[in-house]
């Protein structure tokens, strides 16, 4: 009996061993494929933002909760891919692809040439007012139809509806009797995408939805008015339709005031999201912009960087008021903010692009840098930080600039650790 429950608890503790190194083993393969897919994807796609919230959001997670979110964003990024609309008008140049339905998207629209009506239109109605007008000048309809309404969506007709050209220089621009053809200024909204007939209540549900997003991302405020981009006709079937309801939204301004004099640091810490969140606390930390430094290859964009292959890292550029802190101050702030013992990876991310690294500016912050290292090693840090001459910092894409400020309450990777004061045991 004895023999039995030994041969038992063997068996259960071979199970236990087996199924935890399998479920590393997956998270493994579905982080790689994560970043496989996302450096593939075309840049600001629906997929793109997709895997890399994944990414984000897996952080910190358990193996069974990071393979849950790896495999439902790899099959929201198929979906993404696979997703079209019917559509029956071209759009005009340089707008956005619609995006899959019931994803929340941040989105720019540039300077488009429209044919404006307002409600007061007479008997014929908004649509027949500026249907008339495009068929006398012999100009071809696009998609959408814009509908703008002020506050909350309602049953009745929209304050105001364009017809866009596909040229910001096609026909003339000017007042029409009742229609007014003028340019837009380039716009950013909150997008949400819906599928099926254009249904008021719908698009209420998805007005409140966009309001919640805006609560929830106080960086942004509400900059106009909210409106509904139709991209099908109404012959088309119901349940073919395909609409986006959008709230303009712009930036909150910083309070800080920018110092006359100012210095800059550019370091490499592992995921550029969470050291730019934790050096933008440091007081005397005027900005810090995260981007792309250190490789061979021109104005490289995140997918590029994904492949390891292009030699850059992910950096961040930091703007500091030297008469408030020092370089040494802000570069103590970087070594204790990231774990600069691991090689070419930073927890869970890895890659050279991850690798840990100062580029100097001159000769000072170099010597700097390296005193620095002497300390750490002396506690008792084997230390692999690079210390590079500084090259160019390229930009990385605006989704990922000030990325906690935009998802709060998303667990980051990086925490200090007073690593100057605490040997390491």
């Amino acid at each position: 009996m004895k023999h039995r429950w030994t041969i038992l608890i063997l068996l259960a503790t071979s199970v236990a061993f087996w199924g935890c190194t399998m479920n590393e083993t997956t998270t493994q393969d579905l982080t790689q494929q994560v970043r496989d897919e996302l450096a593939s994807a075309p840049t600001d796609s629906d997929e793109a933002v997709i895997l890399t919230q994944a990414l984000a959001d897996a952080e910190g997670l358990d193996i069974a909760q990071r393979n849950a979110v790896f495999t439902d964003a790899l099959k929201l990024a198929e979906d993404a891919r696979n997703f079209s609309i019917a559509e029956e008008s071209p759009l005009p140049e340089g707008w956005p692809d619609p995006s899959l339905p019931g994803l929340i998207r941040v989105k720019t629209y540039p300077t488009t040439r429209e044919a404006w009506v307002e409600q007061n239109t007479g008997s014929n109605g908004q649509f027949m007012t500026l249907f008339d007008h495009i068929k006398e000048r012999d100009i071809a309809m696009t998609a959408p139809v814009v509908m703008e309404h002020s506050g909350e969506i309602s049953n009745q007709r929209p304050e105001g509806m364009a017809f866009l050209y596909r040229r910001v220089d096609q026909a003339e621009s000017g007042q029409f009797d009742a229609v007014t053809v003028r340019d837009t200024e380039p716009m950013t909204v909150v997008s949400i995408g819906l599928m099926g007939s254009y249904k008021t209540s719908k698009q209420r549900e998805a007005q409140e939805k966009l309001q919640a997003w805006l609560d929830e991302h106080p960086e942004y405020v509400a900059s106009g008015d909210v409106r509904v981009l139709g991209y099908n006709s109404p012959f088309m079937l119901p349940w073919r339709k395909y609409s986006e309801v959008q709230i303009p939204i712009a930036p909150v301004m910083s309070e800080k005031e920018p110092s006359m004099q100012t210095e800059r640091a550019i370091f490499a810490g592992g995921c550029f999201w969470g050291v730019e969140h934790e050096l933008q606390k440091l007081e005397g930390v005027q900005t810090v912009v995260s981007g792309y430094s250190g490789g061979d290859v021109d104005d490289p964009t995140y997918q590029d960087v994904c492949t390891g292959q292009t030699g850059h890292a992910e950096v961040v550029e930091v703007i500091f008021d030297p008469e408030k802190v020092t370089f040494e101050q802000v570069a103590m702030r970087f070594f204790e903010i990231h774990d600069p013992t691991q090689l070419d990876r930073q927890g869970p991310d890895v890659g050279t692009q991850y690798r840990s690294a100062v580029f100097y500016l001159n000769e000072d912050q170099k010597r700097v840098t390296e005193e620095l290292i002497e300390r750490l090693k002396s506690n008792g840090y084997d230390v692999v930080t690079r210390v590079e001459p500084a090259t160019t910092v390229y930009s990385a894409e605006d989704y990922h600039q000030d990325y906690f400020e935009k998802h709060p309450g998303h667990p980051s990777c990086h925490f200090r650790v007073p690593r100057f004061e605490v040997p390491n045991k």
